[in-house]
């Protein structure tokens, strides 16, 4: 009599094992449009979080303080300034920009503007204590418009310093000042005048301090 084989029976174990693999690709097949919608919603959100936070009417400036005593420099104008260079609200005003136009002021050496919340601004001056007379030097070696430029403080003139040269070279002429200047004043000497012309030759008038 033939032996017959009988059917190999699936285990329990095996059949879990498949079930489980179909549930877990079946979960990651409805899960991924579930991942996209979240992306989207957030994507929305935070655009919509970046318009309201950037509107010029929300979060407005409403109010500037500036700290420390001005002995040199009148606090009505740093203040004036600042609100004419005040652009967008609290997040999206430029601080750098308020800072180079304080800078202009006569007697303002150095200034720092931040951000006070919910919606002020104050700003630190530095006051300078002397100044100096910067020249434009036209194409045709004759002298333009004339404006003034704020010394570093801690040094006390006997008068105006005149600077002059090629407009794109004002900061090198006044670093080169600077430099002299530190060499120079420990001597008893006291620079007057420093010219750069378009040939790139230098200039200094010195006189005993």
């Amino acid at each position: 009599m033939r032996e017959q084989v009988a059917p190999e029976i699936p285990s329990l174990l095996s059949m879990q094992s498949r079930d489980a693999v179909r549930t877990s690709r079946t979960g990651r097949l409805w899960s991924m449009p579930a991942i996209f919608a979240a992306i989207s919603l957030m994507l929305f959100f935070a655009v919509f979080l970046a318009d309201q936070v950037l509107r010029p009417g929300y979060f407005t400036i409403e109010s500037i303080h500036i700290e420390g005593s001005q002995y040199r420099v009148d606090p009505r104008t740093i203040e004036r300034t600042a609100w004419r260079n005040v652009h967008g609200n609290y997040f999206s005003v430029n601080l750098n920009a308020i800072e180079e136009q304080l800078k202009e002021i006569p007697g303002v050496y150095a200034v720092a503007v931040r951000r006070v919340w919910p919606g002020a601004l104050r700003i630190s001056i530095t006051e300078s204590e002397g100044l100096a007379k910067w020249s434009e030097l036209r194409p045709d070696a004759s002298l333009g418009a004339e404006r003034f430029v704020n010394l570093p403080p801690g040094r006390v003139l006997g008068q105006i310093l005149e600077l002059s040269g090629p407009a794109k070279q004002r900061q090198t002429v006044l670093n080169t000042y600077l430099q002299a200047d530190q060499k120079l004043w420990p001597l008893g000497l006291e620079i007057t005048t420093v010219n750069l012309t378009r040939a790139g030759d230098w200039r200094f008038q010195i006189r005993s301090s």
